[in-house]
């Protein structure tokens, strides 16, 4: 491969890994600034502080939340085609998709299950 081209594809490459990301601070910067500049930050800040006085089932929630992105990100489209594509199982990406899925329900029972106890366990 040319080194041009080479040069191109690792820039296109980073420039669509850091663009979702970016565009997500973005976005996040712009709201908090809008809800400061509207003074109602507070509202927002006070119905996140005020979901529970233990900062442990706020720690909970915030891990739940944070497990429940990864098991969806495991049955994504992408990422299906992703793992398809680097064990050479191109065309099978329904068999991959199977297996994922029963993991990904597995780990979303033994979460919710886990999720339940502490929260007792906390309170």
């Amino acid at each position: 491969m040319p080194i041009n081209k080479a040069f191109g594809a690792i820039l296109l490459g980073t420039g669509n890994a850091l663009w979702p990301s970016g565009y997500i601070i973005i976005m996040a910067v712009w709201l908090y600034n809008i809800f400061v500049k509207a003074g109602k930050f507070g509202i927002v800040r006070g119905s996140i502080v005020n979901i529970s006085e233990d900062q442990r089932l706020q720690l909970l929630l915030m891990a739940a939340n944070t497990a429940g992105g990864s098991m969806a990100k495991l049955i994504s489209p992408q990422s299906i085609a992703i793992a398809a594509a680097a064990v050479n199982q191109i065309g099978k990406e329904s068999n991959i998709f199977k297996y994922t899925l029963k993991y990904s329900l597995e780990l979303l029972l033994l979460v919710c299950f886990l999720t339940f106890v502490l929260s007792f366990m906390l309170a």
